[in-house]
């Protein structure tokens, strides 16, 4: 989520011509990449798979460059779903305008 990249991830390369062989593995640096240079681009395409925090995610590419992301926000090495944070932004939100709300009929008794 947000775009930051995560410092960390498991990410496996398997090829679908090869099943349940995994052509190579790595862990992602500070900008959240894992570079893989040795691999035939003949065993396309390839399923990447990214592992972090519990969660993992998959995708099917060919040679090249893939995007993965991970529904989630990393807050200290810890993930946490996307849902609870559009959650408690909304509850916020929904606080926030019952006091206005609030202050505004309170105005209005006053008057």
């Amino acid at each position: 989520m947000l775009g930051r990249p995560i410092e960390g991830a498991g990410v496996r390369i398997q090829s679908q011509k090869i099943p349940g062989a995994t052509l190579a593995t790595a862990t992602t640096g500070p900008d959240g990449a894992a570079r893989f240079t040795k691999i035939p681009t003949i065993l396309a395409p390839f399923i990447a798979t990214v592992t972090y925090g519990g969660r993992t995610e998959e995708k099917l590419t060919g040679p090249g460059e893939a995007s993965i992301t991970i529904p989630a926000v990393a807050i200290g090495g810890t993930l946490i779903d996307t849902w609870i944070i559009f959650t408690a932004i909304g509850l916020l939100a929904a606080a926030i305008a019952i006091l206005l709300v609030t202050r505004v009929v309170s105005r209005r008794k006053e008057t």
